[in-house]
């Protein structure tokens, strides 16, 4: 097991906001072919690998990721259902937050909000009607006013 003030997200974070993490989240020991999450069901946690691997399934890819990797907050904070089958390649050791803790953490420790927000904006398309809500496609007459 890596020490959680070792793993990307959480490295750099002062004692006390350590401490908060230990505490909201559940340290988890799965077995080799355990599921974590299933596509198209309701995600019900955000996990931190620890130690071990694990592999994610998006629609006909699939990749393996080992410690220091998370997922499920984007599903949480849409309140989605998750978009990836996650399930263990080896015997691994995950840091798990349900939702009421995951939600804890980011009120509690601010910093990781801002680091999964930064991490999370590197994988948005970059289409400008993601960031009007109710966007609806411009008049191209606008265009001419505008050129």
């Amino acid at each position: 097991m890596i020490e959680i003030g070792n793993v990307g997200l959480f490295c750099g974070l002062q004692r006390r906001h350590l401490t908060v993490v230990r505490r909201l989240g559940s340290l988890l020991d799965l077995s080799r072919g355990s599921v974590i999450c299933t596509r198209g069901h309701a995600a019900g946690q955000f996990t931190v690998v620890l130690a071990g691997e694990v592999y994610v399934r998006r629609e006909h890819r699939t990749i393996v990721c080992g410690p220091g990797s998370h997922f499920g907050a984007v599903e949480l904070l849409a309140r989605r259902p998750a978009d990836a089958t996650v399930w263990t390649e080896s015997a691994v050791q995950a840091l798990v937050f349900e939702p009421r803790a995951f939600t804890g953490m980011l009120d509690e420790v601010p910093a990781i909000g801002r680091r999964l927000m930064a991490e999370l904006v590197k994988h948005v398309p970059d289409d400008t009607s993601l960031f009007c809500t109710g966007a609806e496609p411009a008049d191209p007459k606008l265009a001419v006013l505008a050129g």
